[in-house]
């Protein structure tokens, strides 16, 4: 079924003459299918989404799935009926309504969305606001996002047996996992606006990265800095080859909604799919894009290695090769390298080379222990005032692991490409277990206009597979991925 949204389309031909409905704001609601509820029959959730800094949002269009990205994609588990508010501003509440007029909405199983009707709802540009979903359904495998609606203070999912619908009600439900459920949000931009889509796997999805802790952007999410709406349809484990097995819902949400896509598939085929093979599904998945006038970005794949030393030095790590496929890898990132052009592409970010600049095999380190650590900075004038933990519903902080006991860490600080300032310099403190539990500001530096990126000197990946901050921070340096080089 192909989603419900109201006529139009954004593409490149039509994006000078008037607005049409598009994702509005950066979002991960599609259900991935990593929790899944079997005794539940009924949720509550409140989702904060922000606006572009620089348009405003009307005709607000919720949308829910009838699909799940599973590997593959599947049908929903159930049948279930959603009633659905918008909370703007914070306690005042807008119920949106079917065609019908009634304010249940039934989903069922199938290869799309469906849709509420556009709400009479104004939203002032670089705003918060939250949508309320209320959910019920007759007990069968109900499927789950990781860190939607469940991760971030002010959000929350709560499943039980026989809740009552609160969306109209100033309340956050309660989140006891890192799971949860909202909609897509799509609506009418004040003028017209790039607006990114993201297909991939645990990479782009960001799976081992906590995320920003006042709006839960991660990697791509936070270097477009709340300038480009993101629509994250990433799942961890998935491939060129699962993709291309079904992909109509993610379609069906991405399709008309986005002006540009990064595609980052392709990790999960090396070691099942020949380079001929990668290179042909590569084509297929990103020819319905093209010709709708989408314009897509790729990216070259990162290391797989294991540590004997947890990734602290180069020469402790042993590349992963079974079925040929670092040779694969080697070979198709070249192949793009040498081809994204000609395939289409509007461009081509090199993070195998962000992380492995001689193209080794293996994962660039800074010399000392510890992974996974973040944090993140506030400004006062132009200068970094402090730098914070992130704080989350689930986990306690963003402090990483097997960082130096009881000390403290230098941290690298790094501008997000294209915005000023210089001279900032933190350190962490540590415990006894290793983990970063506070930052101080040892230099403030000044000309700053956008916070800086700040992570402790350590490891660039957790698990030889994934980068963590200081990895993707360097991703996002290095390949100078902003808001700004993205152009309608």
């Amino acid at each position: 079924m192909a989603v419900t949204l109201p006529p139009g389309v954004y593409r490149r031909d039509i994006a000078q003459k008037s607005p049409a409905y598009v994702a509005i704001c950066t979002q991960t609601a599609i259900p991935d299918g990593q929790t899944i509820d079997t005794t539940s029959n009924t949720l509550q959730s409140r989702m904060g989404v922000l606006t572009p800094t620089g348009a405003s949002a009307t005709d607000i269009v919720l949308s829910y799935p009838q699909f799940s990205c599973n590997i593959p994609e599947a049908d929903f588990g159930v049948t279930y009926t959603v009633r659905a508010a918008i909370e703007y501003p914070a306690g005042t509440f807008t119920p949106v309504w079917t065609a019908a007029g009634s304010r249940d909405l039934v989903v069922a199983p199938g290869r799309g969305m469906v849709s509420f009707q556009p709400a009479p709802v104004w939203i002032p540009a670089g705003t918060k606001f939250w949508v309320k979903t209320f959910a019920s359904w007759t007990p069968g495998n109900f499927y789950l996002s990781n860190h939607a609606a469940s991760w971030i203070s002010g959000d929350g999912t709560r499943r039980g047996t026989g809740l009552t619908d609160d969306t109209t009600t100033a309340a956050t439900p309660v989140t006891t996992s890192s799971a949860g459920f909202g909609p897509s949000v799509y609506g009418r931009l004040s003028n017209p606006s790039v607006v990114l889509g993201l297909i991939g796997d645990s990479i782009m999805q960001t799976a081992v990265e906590t995320g920003e802790p006042t709006t839960n952007w991660s990697f791509v999410e936070r270097a477009m800095r709340g300038v480009v709406p993101v629509l994250n349809t990433a799942r961890n484990s998935d491939s060129m080859a699962l993709y291309l097995q079904r992909n109509e819902g993610r379609m069906s949400a991405l399709r008309d909604s986005i002006t540009h896509l990064f595609m980052g598939l392709g990790r999960n085929d090396l070691g099942a799919s020949s380079l001929a093979t990668m290179q042909a599904n590569y084509a297929k998945i990103i020819a319905p894009f093209l010709v709708r006038g989408v314009k897509v970005y790729g990216n070259s794949i990162t290391p797989y290695v294991t540590s004997s030393d947890g990734y602290v030095t180069v020469a402790n790590q042993t590349i992963v090769s079974a079925g040929g496929r670092e040779t694969v890898r080697v070979q198709f990132n070249d192949w793009l390298r040498t081809n994204w052009a000609s395939l289409g592409l509007s461009g081509f970010y090199d993070w195998g080379r962000a992380i492995d600049p001689t193209d080794s095999g293996k994962w660039q380190v800074d010399g000392t222990p510890g992974q996974s650590a973040q944090g993140f900075a506030t400004l006062t004038g132009g200068a970094v005032s402090s730098v914070a933990m992130g704080s989350f519903l689930t986990s306690s902080n963003s402090g990483g692991f097997n960082y130096p006991l009881s000390t403290t860490v230098a941290c690298v600080v790094t501008n997000y490409p294209g915005t000023p300032g210089s001279g900032a310099a933190v350190t962490g403190s540590t415990n006894g277990s290793g983990l970063v539990t506070s930052y101080a500001v040892d230099a403030a530096g000044s000309g700053y206009t956008y916070p800086p990126m700040v992570s402790p000197r350590g490891s660039w990946t957790n698990d030889g597979i994934h980068p963590d901050a200081r990895g993707y921070d360097q991703i996002i340096s290095l390949c100078n991925i902003r808001p700004d080089t993205l152009v309608l």
